[in-house]
């Protein structure tokens, strides 16, 4: 997460696969409109249903940003989880949802999808790293096709998530 002056995207001339650049985010759902999502977990997934449009979603994992970067980023300020929100209907190019925790209870708190256009609130990623074979294995499993026009430019067919 950094300082929305530097941040590029790959929509502006980031040098791509070297980087990925900045992911822009937009708040889709506040807190009181979270009454409308439903969720159901099981140990790798979770699923949100909003206005009966099926989303799935990777694993959660536990926030670790401080509170300058959860602002940069829409991170609502209790939020103890978050999962990364894959594309579906109406919902083109994935997002997050972030979760309370209460007592093992998890209650959403919002949903931000991604824009790569500007906005005020971003994520910037760094460089690309290289992973073992074993590692890229695992993240086949994982992996969801392209759905952003840019990278599929740039010659990206699949993505995964991971914390």
């Amino acid at each position: 997460v950094g300082s929305m002056n530097s941040l590029k995207s790959i929509s502006r001339s980031v040098k791509f696969p070297d980087s990925l650049g900045a992911i822009f985010l937009r708040r889709d759902l506040t807190h009181s409109q979270m009454k409308q999502v439903k969720m159901t977990f099981d140990i790798e997934k979770c699923k949100l249903v909003i206005n009966k449009r099926e989303l799935h979603t990777s694993s959660m994992y536990e926030l670790t940003l401080h509170a300058d970067q959860r602002r940069f980023a829409l991170v609502p300020e209790e939020a103890k989880f978050a999962a990364y929100v894959y594309q579906g209907l109406g919902f083109d190019t994935g997002g997050f949802v972030y979760l309370a925790d209460e007592k093992a209870l998890y209650r959403p708190l919002a949903v931000n999808s991604i824009a790569f256009d500007d906005r005020r609130f971003a994520m910037s990623f760094g460089n690309f790293e290289h992973i073992n074979s074993e590692a890229s294995k695992e993240l086949e499993k994982l992996a969801q096709p392209i759905s952003v026009q840019e990278l599929l430019n740039e010659g990206a067919v699949k993505y995964a998530w991971t914390p």
